[in-house]
């Protein structure tokens, strides 16, 4: 019997050349016709085993990065805690205290521009008075002072971790900071009590604490929150190296039992996507440590102007609010209104009560509201006040109204913001150029001489466009809707008399408020009061009309001595410099009966 040759002895259907091999039925054997086929077999063979190396080599680069892996996230917590805090910026305070104020300063909270911070409080005992009155705020830092010189509190000291007195005064408990407009941000405890801020960089933070708590403070840079996770990435990324690689070693080629052919034999040179693969893996760790390390843009912007329009939303909520509850009760708007604009929404709560039906103006803000136009007075001194454009809600067929404007004014810091002046918008007006919220406007002087008109003689000079027919060299009448509702009020009014009664009209100007534009002109809240009296003659009385706001606000059903009604109309308008080719232009306004009564 022959020796049987273990290279030759393989079956037809492993063999990778085929055609070179005349068929033969399975399992016999074969007898090569040269040299060169014997070769083939041999080097067929040696590629074989060089693949199972390979296989053997992955598996081995498996285990090591799983192992690897494994210390990486071993590591990382203890890195974190022994090395990477301090090496790496990360700072984390804490201290015990009993009640009152505690004040953290802007510039020993944050030691470097590039910080961020959180504050958090964690009640010790029990958590109820916690939950009444304990509150974490932030407030501008050149103004903050403002506010505790009322009352007694401590600052804490970062460098030597302990408190020291900073003021006396008042018990600071005797009067809660909840849902102040003089903080630009709070946060409130949780049903356990616990309270966590991140406060926005440039503020100095307030804490207000009843009772027994402890209070944490960590401060962490970009560069300490990259090396506080590296490890950890790191770890992870070995892991899923680990399984690719594990998997990638158990891959087979469906056109070889065996595994991938080779591509010495067979010449097939298609590329493996793998590799692409791994290129992302080594450059992930790079690409997650980048923005770990730089974050978003709007994280590392804290300007005057961010911290202003965060301050104007929190004051606009709080009066939108504050205003839909007072609506749907008709009463108690004086939380949120003063003035003028009081008195008009207190005359239509009035109306209301004893006719929900009655056609009243009551200009409401929408109940998710947003914040169009923001627009602060320049100034570190108290009053202030503030210009919004907030989204109004829809009318009574659902259809979209124009935003109303609002004139804001807080007396003191322990005031809120309460809305003095509230305009409607013209339809499509468009305002001119204004500051930014970080510039802020200046007040106009009522006497002022820079402007085309003085802001005290606007409705003089109001008035007497309206008793003019025709054009007017000072006003823009192409939007002016009051102007035109006036004069046909007026109109029918003395029409529908026919001589029984004497109608007198009187206009005249109760208080203004400018603010400066861009381009040298004043925004001018001005209210106007309108007096008119019906006087009978001939013996005839007055009746005004039933179901009326006349009737309804004075209760009269029929007089012989006339009837007053005061009608107040707040009126926004641009007035342009002295020797502008811009003409005055009414840019929105709210018009209602104040008063009714008869005459005496």
């Amino acid at each position: 019997m022959p020796h049987s040759n273990p290279l030759v002895d393989l079956q037809f259907s492993y063999l990778p050349h085929r055609d070179h091999i005349h068929e033969r039925p399975a399992g016999t054997r074969f007898a090569f016709c040269s040299k060169q086929h014997l070769l083939c077999i041999q080097l067929y063979a040696r590629f074989y085993c060089l693949g199972f190396g390979v296989l053997v080599l992955r598996l081995k680069i498996s285990v090591f990065c799983l192992l690897f892996a494994g210390i990486f996230l071993l590591a990382s917590a203890v890195l974190q805690q022994l090395f990477f805090v301090e090496l790496f910026g990360y700072k984390k305070d804490h201290f015990s205290t009993s009640s009152g104020y505690i004040l953290l300063r802007e510039n020993e909270l944050f030691e470097q521009p590039d910080m961020s911070v959180q504050v958090s409080i964690t009640p010790r005992g029990n958590p109820e008075p916690f939950e009444k009155s304990a509150g974490i705020y932030t407030a501008y830092s050149s103004e903050i002072q403002e506010w505790l010189k009322h009352y007694s509190y401590s600052v804490f000291d970062f460098a030597a971790n302990t408190l020291s007195l900073g003021g006396s005064g008042k018990d600071p408990m005797s009067f809660l900071a909840r849902n102040r407009d003089f903080f630009i941000s709070q946060e409130l405890p949780d049903k356990n009590g616990r309270i966590r801020l991140n406060p926005p960089r440039g503020v100095s933070v307030l804490l207000q604490i009843p009772g027994p708590a402890m209070v944490e403070v960590v401060r962490i840079t970009p560069m300490a929150g990259l090396f506080m996770w590296l490890p950890l990435i790191v770890g992870l990324l070995l892991i899923t190296l680990g399984l690719i690689v594990y998997v990638w070693s158990k891959f087979k080629s469906k056109r070889n039992p065996y595994g991938r052919r080779s591509t010495y034999i067979s010449g097939y040179t298609k590329r493996r996507p793998l590799r692409h693969f791994f290129t992302f893996i080594i450059c992930l760790p790079l690409v997650a440590g980048t923005s770990i390390a730089c974050g978003s843009d709007k994280d590392n912007i804290s300007s005057l102007e961010l911290l202003r329009e965060m301050h104007a939303h929190k004051i606009a909520k709080r009066v939108v609010e504050t205003l839909h509850v007072a609506d749907s009760r008709l009463s108690d708007p004086q939380s949120a209104m003063a003035g003028t604009a009081l008195r008009l929404r207190q005359a239509a709560y009035k109306v209301l009560r004893k006719n929900k039906n009655a056609k009243v103006d009551l200009p409401a803000f929408d109940t998710a509201a947003s914040v169009r136009l923001i627009l602060p007075e320049n100034t570190k001194s108290w009053p202030r006040v503030l210009l919004l454009v907030i989204d109004s809600s829809d009318g009574p067929s659902g259809e979209k109204l124009p935003p109303l404007a609002v004139l804001l004014r807080q007396n003191n810091p322990l005031d809120n913001y309460l809305i003095e002046y509230l305009a409607r918008l013209t339809p499509n007006i468009v305002l001119p150029k204004l500051p930014t919220a970080e510039d802020g406007s200046i007040l106009v002087r009522p006497e002022s001489k820079l402007l085309a008109v003085q802001p005290s003689d606007i409705i003089a000079k109001y008035r007497a466009m309206l008793n003019t027919a025709g054009s007017s060299k000072l006003f823009d009448q192409s939007a002016d809707i009051l102007a035109s509702q006036i004069r046909s009020s007026r109109s029918a009014k003395q029409k529908s008399l026919a001589g029984n009664s004497i109608i007198i009209f009187r206009d005249r100007q109760s208080g203004q408020i400018g603010m400066t534009t861009a381009n040298g002109g004043a925004l001018v809240f001005v209210d106007m009061l309108e007096l008119e009296r019906v006087i009978p003659s001939g013996g005839y009385s007055i009746v005004p009309q039933s179901g009326g706001e006349v009737s309804l606000l004075s209760g009269i059903v029929s007089s012989l001595r006339g009837i007053e009604t005061t009608y107040s109309s707040q009126l926004l308008f641009y007035i342009p410099t002295v020797g502008s080719n811009e003409r005055i232009a009414l840019l929105g306004f709210t018009r209602g009966i104040a008063s009714a009564r008869e005459v005496r």
